[in-house]
């Protein structure tokens, strides 16, 4: 499977062109020349024009250098005419000048001086100083590149490679790149190796891509130097090497190269051939990101919310998103949709949030279409729809966002915006649960335990269990506890139970705890201790457990693990019994009966006794018998 990488602007035509002189020129030392009569020769003239612009020799001066080209290009001397353009078009030594530089290198273009031939074609591809032609801009740098003018060659190959002024064809930039690389030109090497990478117009191969930048990259082209150091990365026609990678970053990023000091970032980030530091990924990405480099500013704000190798600070963190978003960042965009949604360091705006994930959702952005999703589903910022929700969940779902796929599986288990069917439920809740979430798993075993949507399997159910479980899921761990317990799809074991259970328990799990309540009661799987009993019926009934309520009532009532106080355990029966739990309705209509820690009431007794017995206790009945309490209603 082809590998994933940074979008990047690969076939970039560079700024400064390199002079060619296509006459045999020697070097005059200007402090010579300037006191014969070679004065007057154009050779001479452009030789100290450049000494003057490379300082060799004599103090470097732009505007000298310019005074001794405009004698030399008077001339018609072509190289001095080419010199000026490029002095015009980046305004050294004279203020810069599009119309101007135009001027001069189609002097030395018309005079098939190849170096501004190229140029012109550059100036016309970008529409500088004249009306932008791509169709003249090919011809201008097929009049170079037929010189064998390899920078032209490879401005070629980059026309044919977009299908600018002329039929896109891989396979003719493929040629013209070749031509180019062959003389040595890094930039084609770059180029060639990129289409050896991806396989464009000719066959893919890795190896092949990665003599073409390794040729490039020893000639110090930062772009070809990221591209290794990719190849390093994830072995790619290569040995897989993190500490080559970020040699080759390193070099790249030291050129102030974005995309790799991006990259070299996340090296540091991660701790790949280097030893970890957010500080130092930090540094990267900041010099990425102040060059508006959009994924490394979402990388920035990451770190300034979640305080990594530097202060948490989500105000920073925000600026940088908003920076990301701005430039259509869609990473960018949900993270800063997550900030307005829980109001960190902003004020709290549903309708906001919504805004900037629907901007990403649209990108198709798997996490903001499930925050989106969220969002409808609660309704908030948003009228509630289940309906959008489930469309939402689909698109994330379908590209395997965990997430999605999980809330994709309760709505169809729940029939939310969508016809119920444990079928689809169950197969959504698979597709999680492959992904090892734990909550998925859980769900899972569920379906499996109950037969839903699926042939009834109690191992299977089990499996899947131990899976969510053994990553710490409470609610797995409390569903494989009941299993060892009742002995459902395995032999029943009490001390496993108890050690699932209390897994569970310590993580909070209301049930598990009560759970461990009735354990210690009973010494099952473990020695009977009344005072931990009450404890966990404690921490259950803490959380609104009717059933731990109901249990602590009990302890008062006996006194098991607890002074004996009656009124106490009325108080937790009432608790219980006011939430619907039918044993402490049955309770507090005994103790009615019975005068416990009450007057004596069989009329309150017989509406307490009824109630429980409406609600499915039966042996409520046995009381209503013993004390004929229909008498007393």
């Amino acid at each position: 499977m082809k590998k994933s990488y940074p979008s990047i602007l690969m076939l970039l035509i560079s700024i400064v062109p390199s002079i060619c002189v296509s006459e045999q020129t020697i070097p005059i030392e200007a402090s010579k020349v300037e006191s014969t009569d070679e004065l007057g020769s154009a050779s001479a003239q452009y030789s100290i024009g450049k000494q003057y612009f490379n300082g060799a020799g004599v103090e470097q001066s732009y505007k000298t250098a310019l005074d001794w080209f405009i004698k030399a290009a008077a001339q018609d001397h072509a190289n001095a005419q080419a010199f000026l353009g490029y002095m015009y078009r980046n305004g050294f030594g004279v203020e810069q000048s599009y119309k101007t530089a135009l001027d001069w290198y189609t002097k030395a273009a018309r005079q098939d001086n190849a170096n501004a031939q190229s140029s012109l074609g550059y100036m016309y591809r970008k529409g500088l100083g004249v009306e932008r032609s791509y169709k003249t801009a090919l011809d201008w740098y097929m009049k170079a590149a037929e010189q064998n003018y390899a920078k032209a060659q490879s401005s070629l190959g980059d026309m044919y490679y977009k299908g600018l002024g002329v039929e896109q064809s891989y396979k003719t930039a493929l040629d013209w790149y070749t031509k180019a690389a062959e003389q040595n030109y890094a930039k084609a090497q770059s180029s060639l190796g990129y289409l050896y990478y991806e396989g464009l117009g000719v066959e893919q191969s890795y190896k092949t891509a990665l003599a073409w930048y390794t040729k490039a990259a020893e000639q110090n082209h930062a772009n070809a130097q990221y591209y290794l150091g990719f190849m390093y990365r994830d072995g790619l026609g290569v040995e897989q090497s993190y500490k080559i990678a970020l040699d080759w970053y390193t070099k790249a990023a030291e050129q102030n190269y974005a995309y790799a000091q991006s990259s070299l970032g996340y090296l540091y980030y991660k701790g790949l051939g280097v030893e970890q530091s957010y500080k130092t990924a930090l540094d990267w990405y900041k010099k990425a990101a102040e060059q508006n480099y959009a994924k490394t500013q979402h990388y920035l704000g990451f770190m300034y919310q979640d305080g990594l190798g530097v202060e948490q600070n989500y105000k920073t963190a925000l600026d940088w998103y908003t920076k990301a978003a701005e430039q259509n960042y869609a990473n960018a965009q949900s993270s800063l949709g997550y900030m307005y949604f829980k109001g960190l360091e902003v004020e709290q705006s549903y309708k906001v949030a919504l805004g900037w994930y629907t901007k990403a959702a649209e990108q198709n952005y798997a996490k903001a279409q499930f925050g989106l999703g969220y969002m409808y589903y609660k309704g908030l910022g948003v009228g509630q729809s289940y309906k959008t929700a489930l469309d939402w969940y689909t698109k994330a779902a379908e590209q395997n966002y965990v997430k999605a796929q999980l809330g994709l599986g309760y709505m169809y288990y729940k029939g939310l915006g969508v016809g119920q069917s444990y079928k689809t439920a169950l197969d959504w809740y698979k597709k999680a649960a492959e992904q090892d979430n734990a909550d998925a798993q859980s769900r899972l075993g569920a379906m499996y335990y109950k037969g839903f949507g699926v042939e009834q399997s109690y191992k299977t159910a089990i499996d899947w269990y131990e899976k969510s479980a053994k990553q710490g899921n409470n609610e797995a761990q409390f569903s494989l506890g009941n299993a060892y317990e009742s002995g459902e799809g395995r032999p029943p074991d009490l001390a496993r139970a108890f050690e699932w259970y209390e897994k569970s328990a310590k993580q909070g799990n209301a049930r598990s705890q009560l759970q461990l309540g009735f354990f210690y009661r009973n010494g099952y799987g473990v020695l009977k201790n009344l005072k931990k009993s009450f404890y966990w019926f404690e921490k259950s009934a803490a959380q609104g457990n009717a059933d731990a309520e109901t249990q602590i009532g009990i302890s008062y009532l006996s006194g098991e693990g607890v002074l004996k106080d009656y009124k106490l355990a009325l108080k937790w029966f009432y608790k219980a019994a006011n939430k619907n739990e039918v044993y402490a309705q049955f309770l507090i209509g005994t103790m009615y009966c019975e005068g416990q820690g009450v007057r004596k009431d069989l009329h309150e007794c017989a509406l307490w006794v009824k109630k429980s017995y409406e609600n499915g206790l039966s042996v409520a009945a046995e009381t209503w018998n013993e004390y004929e309490l229909w008498n007393h209603i």
